[in-house]
């Protein structure tokens, strides 16, 4: 019996660490104490992260990378990005000429550009 009950108790721990692990690969990045994203190294291919961009809202670590970007300059006098936490309060914004620089840094969660043109990535 009690071969049973330690075989059984296994089983359900390592579905708990399945489950994690899944649940950690989907999500492409952790939050911490603060409820700040934290970039992991679990993530999309560093190619489709780092693809040119347009207007759009984009999930930090899951459709964009961390790093600096740079919009098409002369596109307009629009230009509109903002980066927010997970809970919708802003980190960073911006309204102006295009051609300048975002930069997206660990604990943003999403970033919505508007009327910038094309966003290149430049690095980190």
């Amino acid at each position: 019996m009690n071969k049973n009950k330690f075989f059984l108790f296994g089983l359900i721990i390592l579905c708990l660490i399945f489950i994690s692990v899944l649940y950690i690969a989907y999500k492409g990045s952790f939050v911490n104490n603060n409820g700040d994203i934290q970039k992991s190294n679990i993530n999309a291919s560093e190619g489709l992260l780092r693809a040119s961009k347009s207007d759009g809202v984009y999930l930090v670590g899951f459709d964009i990378d961390w790093g600096k970007w740079i919009s098409e300059k002369g596109y307009g006098d629009a230009c509109y990005w903002v980066r927010r936490k997970y809970d919708a309060i802003v980190r960073g914004e911006y309204y102006g000429d295009s051609g300048g620089v975002m930069e997206i840094v660990d604990g943003d969660y999403e970033v919505e550009m508007r009327g910038c043109g094309v966003w290149t990535y430049i690095g980190e």
